[in-house]
C-alpha cells in the first residue's frame, strides 16, 4: 500500500481558531426587544435561519430587515450596529494558536473551511489567527462555488476541488464530530479539537503528530 503523504491542512475556524459565543449578539439583542436571550437562542439560532445565512441565500442585510420587524427594533438599531453586535462575538486566540500555524513546514499548505455567514466574516477577518491565512485560502459555505454546509459530502469535494487535493493529503480538524465523519468517509485524516475542551497546546500536538510543523514542542 502507497504510503499516505499529507501536505495541507484544513482548520475549521469556530472554536478551533477562535472562541466565539452567540449569546453575546443576542444579550445585545434582549436589551432593545424585551425578549430574554433565551428566546432568541431558540428563535433564531435554528436551522431554518443558520442554513440560508451561511449558504448565501439570504444576506445578512435581509436578516437584520427581518429581525427589526419581528421585534420591534428602536431606529437607533441600524443595519450598522446590528452588525457590529454580530461581529463581536469572537475572543483573541490563544498566542499557541498563532504559533502552531505559524510553525507549519515550508510547503504545507492551509486552507480554513468554515461553516459562516458574510456577517461573521467581516469581524473574523481580524482575528489574528484568521489573519495568518490569505483571502485565497478561505473556503466558506457562502461562497458562489460552495453555497452548502458542513457536514455535506458537497462541501467537501468543492473544498478539495478549490484547493487542488485529494482527501488522502488532507488533515482536516474541526470541533464538530460529524463533520469529521464525512470527510473521514471520504478518505481523509481528521483530528477532533476544540478550544472548549482542550487546552490549546493540543492543536500543535495534532500538527506535530502528523510531522507538519518546523519543530516539535513537547508542553
Amino acid at each position: 500500500m502507497m504510503e499516505r503523504t499529507i501536505n495541507t491542512v484544513f482548520f475549521d475556524v469556530g472554536n478551533v481558531l477562535v472562541e466565539f459565543s452567540i449569546r453575546r449578539s443576542c444579550e445585545e439583542l434582549a436589551r432593545h426587544s424585551g425578549r430574554t436571550v433565551e428566546e432568541l437562542l431558540e428563535t433564531y439560532v435554528r436551522p431554518e435561519w443558520v442554513d440560508p445565512l451561511e449558504t448565501g441565500t439570504i444576506s445578512g442585510r435581509m436578516f437584520y430587515e427581518i429581525l427589526a420587524r419581528d421585534l420591534d427594533l428602536p431606529e437607533q438599531v441600524s443595519y450598522e450596529v446590528f452588525a457590529e453586535w454580530m461581529g463581536d462575538i469572537f475572543l483573541d486566540p490563544p498566542s499557541v494558536i498563532l504559533e502552531a500555524i505559524q510553525d507549519l513546514r515550508h510547503g504545507v499548505r492551509k486552507f480554513l473551511t468554515s461553516n459562516t455567514m458574510e456577517l461573521h466574516w467581516n469581524y473574523l477577518e481580524r482575528v489574528p489567527s484568521v489573519r495568518l491565512f490569505r483571502p485565497e485560502e478561505y473556503i466558506r459555505s457562502y461562497d458562489p462555488d460552495v453555497q452548502v454546509r458542513k457536514p455535506s459530502k458537497k462541501f467537501f469535494e468543492r473544498a478539495l476541488a478549490r484547493a487542488h487535493v485529494r482527501p488522502e493529503q488532507v488533515l482536516y480538524i474541526d470541533d464538530i464530530r460529524d463533520n469529521l465523519a464525512t470527510f473521514s468517509a471520504m478518505g481523509g485524516t481528521t483530528a477532533y479539537f476544540s478550544l472548549l475542551e482542550h487546552e490549546p497546546i493540543r492543536l500543535r500536538h495534532i500538527l506535530d503528530a502528523h510531522g507538519l510543523t518546523t519543530r516539535t514542542v513537547h508542553l
